[in-house]
């Protein structure tokens, strides 16, 4: 299942110099997603969720997967936790310094801007889950 669509993408102001790859990034992106979150939108339901800031910061966080991907020109997230960029802006993407400057707990393999339209909603916590 995917969580956006090429439409949600535009809709929400994206755009890609690479459109021809959208389906590529997205994959990649959702996976990188799923994995920092630990599938917190695989286990619920996106659609029911009645947050709907939550679900659109949620869906922003994959489109700046999405960016990064197009600006990279793969779909490989590990990359940015081995990166050496030095405040790179392309758009709406910023890039802070590599991981010399940058704290150990955002290794996360996100942008710093998918990291925090994440944090902030709690998406990236780690606490103990309840059954």
């Amino acid at each position: 299942m995917a969580y956006i669509s090429k439409d949600d993408f535009n809709r929400l102001g994206y755009k890609l110099a690479n459109a021809d790859k959208f389906e590529q990034f997205r994959q990649s992106a959702e996976m990188a997603i799923d994995r920092a979150t630990l599938n917190f939108y695989r286990i619920h339901s996106l659609e029911q969720d009645v947050d709907i800031l939550r679900v659109d910061d949620f869906k922003r966080s994959i489109c700046e997967m999405i960016v990064y991907f197009d600006y990279q020109g793969t779909g490989k997230s590990y990359e940015l936790d081995d990166n050496g960029y030095q405040n790179v802006t392309v758009g709406r993407l910023h890039l802070q310094p590599g991981n010399s400057a940058m704290p150990s707990d955002k290794k996360s393999g996100l942008t710093n801007e998918a990291y925090y339209l994440l944090a902030i909603h709690g998406l990236l916590n780690r606490g103990v889950a309840h059954l």
